[in-house]
């Protein structure tokens, strides 16, 4: 369970990022259809990452009424459809299903049911009871969890019945050409569509070795997490700095490795599939934590932002939570947060540059008072373009470094 102070920063954050859209993205969504019966399903060919949405709102169960609870699944089935919306899926892949249904209003309550599909006459099937389900989740809605629903890896049951319960379903082993029908079903009037996002998982191991500037080995936690915060997998390195695990993972989604150890600065590594060697394993991450030292720049790993915003990429979640941490275990340290843009053009004089630079560190600012840091052990300051980590004409990974903070450490206060 997120913290407090993690709640309200992705709150304000979510805040800013819509008064951001509101007063510079004029360019007006396009909905994509729906199908509210089975025998004209919107059909979808499901690769690795398939998106669909946002859609329509469902507007009722269409010319007829097809599902009704039969007894064996009474529980675990719509009751009846209320407003609903069918998908034919062509797998393209061999692999582990996984997806989000994310509703574009968090209050409303969408259920789902995945369906063996077989022939022609499936849709028959379906109103005589008869169609194999394979996956459901009927669950009670919970906001909190902003609305969403669908398959996950990890998840434990197959069909989620009626009632408070989990929130996403266990995941489906699938091979390439198989067919499935997939049918939601919003149960409140006046609802609004929704999002459609296929995964495909692999399953990998993580190995390293972390050791210090001097190269003495180091024993702490180590946590594989994705960048909206959720931790996937964690461990620990032993006496000789070694770790290893195995983790299901999103194809060509990029994860955090991260490390922090008390009187060591955080860090984090980013990995993704694509790293993979072989089949199943990722080898040789090497990671060096450096000493805390009064007086001494750090680069907060990870911590960037979007261009010409001071919004934070998705990418920093974690390395935001592992400075909040490092502040609370060094519970006197004094910092400086210093804030950099990516410039096309060396003009560091520009006001515009300036007043972003130093809404980026007052965004970290913002972030470490939200989580309980007192204000009086941090300032926050911009440089504008002046201290670029790469020069103008960059690639564009290195271009997302140069918009940071760093964190000047003014005093461990022992």
């Amino acid at each position: 369970m997120k913290n407090k102070c993690s709640c309200l920063f992705l709150f304000v954050l979510m805040c800013s990022t819509i008064l951001l859209r509101a007063q510079y993205d004029t360019t007006a969504i396009e909905y994509k259809p729906l199908a509210a019966d089975c025998d004209k399903a919107i059909t979808l060919r499901i690769t690795q990452k398939t998106t669909y949405g946002p859609t329509l709102a469902p507007n009722g169960f269409g010319e007829r009424q097809e599902i009704v609870a039969q007894s064996k699944n009474s529980n675990t089935a719509f009751e009846q459809e209320h407003h609903s919306a069918w998908y034919l899926l062509k797998m393209a892949f061999d692999g582990q299903l996984s997806f989000d249904i994310t509703p574009q209003d968090s209050s409303n309550d969408y259920d789902f049911i995945l369906y063996a599909y077989t022939d022609s006459c499936f849709c028959a099937q379906v109103q005589q009871g008869k169609a194999r389900m394979v996956r459901s989740n009927i669950r009670r809605n919970d906001i909190g969890n902003k609305g969403v629903t669908g398959l996950a890896i990890g998840a434990q049951s197959e069909l989620q019945a009626q009632g408070p319960g989990a929130q996403f379903s266990k995941s489906l082993p699938i091979k390439k050409d198989e067919r499935y029908m997939l049918v939601l079903d919003n149960v409140y009037n006046g609802g609004m569509g929704h999002t459609l996002t296929f995964k495909s998982m692999k399953e990998v191991t993580v190995s390293g070795t972390l050791s210090d500037e001097q190269g003495g080995k180091i024993k702490t936690d180590v946590i594989l997490s994705d960048r909206k915060g959720n931790v996937v997998a964690a461990t620990r390195s032993d006496d000789s700095g070694q770790y290893s695990f195995t983790a299901r993972i999103v194809e060509n989604l990029t994860y955090d490795l991260s490390f922090s150890k008390e009187n060591l600065f955080f860090d984090a590594e980013t990995i993704n599939t694509q790293m993979i060697k072989d089949s199943s394993t990722m080898i040789n991450i090497r990671s060096v934590l450096r000493k805390l030292v009064d007086g001494k720049k750090y680069v907060a790993g990870n911590i960037n932002f979007h261009p010409g915003s001071p919004l934070l990429l998705p990418t920093s979640y974690s390395s935001m939570q592992a400075l909040c941490k490092l502040m609370r275990k060094h519970n006197k340290m004094v910092i400086r947060i210093e804030g950099h843009i990516q410039s096309d053009t060396y003009d560091p004089d520009n006001e515009r540059y300036q007043k972003l630079s130093e809404w980026r560190a007052k965004t970290v600012y913002d972030y470490l008072v939200d989580c309980g840091i007192e204000k009086g052990r941090m300032s926050a300051i911009g440089y504008s373009s002046r201290f670029l980590l790469y020069p103008v004409g960059s690639t564009h990974e290195q271009m997302d470094l140069n918009r940071r903070v760093e964190i000047n450490v003014i005093s461990i206060g022992r």
